[in-house]
């Protein structure tokens, strides 16, 4: 019997598209369609004519830690250093403002990072697991059809993404609870927005969990039905 494979389930907040690519030549290509470039490049360089027009975020390269262990010791090591890296809380802003932008613009857009660096470092490999694992962002390779650029709608990956986008202030609560999947706790760091608008002294963090999970089915309903929750205003009086 064949194995009929599920097509992917699309992630409809999410509806621009990443693609990669370590081929100078894509910048202007890039550019000249109207396709936002981010380069991954040291901000020494970020003043070369070749980045005219770019976003350069220099937060996505490897630290020295990292160019070391590669250059002197094991890829392996280095690329899971590299992936503790990005996860680190000093990257969030600049992992946030990717995420930001691919969920505000139904856009293409590119990362680029130069070859040598790419080759050598493994620059776009890890970001691409990066993306892909936290976030179900899967880089495209710029001009190859062959490697397409898609981003995959899992609760796992709605969690992540919406945690970062409301605690960093690029969506609001509306846009949230949205996101955020079904009867799923929120993260510990939204508690304070979630909550802000209430003067209740909850006794236990049980409880306070508790009433961000009715606001965010409050919201939820009140999206779906087209109408104010009653419940809202209990938990906003």
């Amino acid at each position: 019997m064949m194995n009929m494979v599920s097509p992917i389930k699309e992630n409809p907040f999410l509806p621009g598209r990443l693609y990669m690519s370590d081929d100078p030549s894509s910048i202007i290509d890039a550019l000249s369609h109207g396709i936002p470039v981010i380069a991954a490049i040291d901000v020494s360089e970020q003043n070369d004519p070749r980045y005219n027009g770019c976003v350069v975020l220099s937060g996505l390269l490897p630290p020295s830690t990292v160019i070391t262990e590669m250059i002197d010791g094991s890829k392996e090591k280095g690329i899971s250093m590299y992936l503790q890296y990005l996860s680190n809380k000093d990257r969030e802003q600049t992992i946030t403002t990717i995420l930001a932008a691919l969920q505000k613009r139904n856009w293409n857009f590119l990362i680029y990072t130069e070859y040598d660096s790419n080759k050598e470092f493994c620059i776009l490999q890890t970001l691409s697991i990066f993306l892909r694992d936290l976030f179900g962002i899967n880089m495209g390779v710029y001009k190859n059809p062959n490697y397409p650029a898609f981003n995959i709608d899992k609760p796992e990956y709605q969690f992540n993404i919406s945690t970062l986008l409301l605690s960093n202030g690029f969506i609001n609560v509306h846009t949230f609870a949205d996101m955020m999947p079904a009867n799923v706790p929120p993260d510990l760091r939204v508690y304070p927005i979630l909550l802000r608008d209430l003067n209740i002294k909850f006794e236990s963090p049980e409880c306070a969990k508790r009433a961000c999970m009715a606001i965010i089915n409050d919201l939820k309903q009140e999206h779906q039905t087209k109408r104010i929750n009653p419940i809202i205003f209990f938990w906003a009086t």
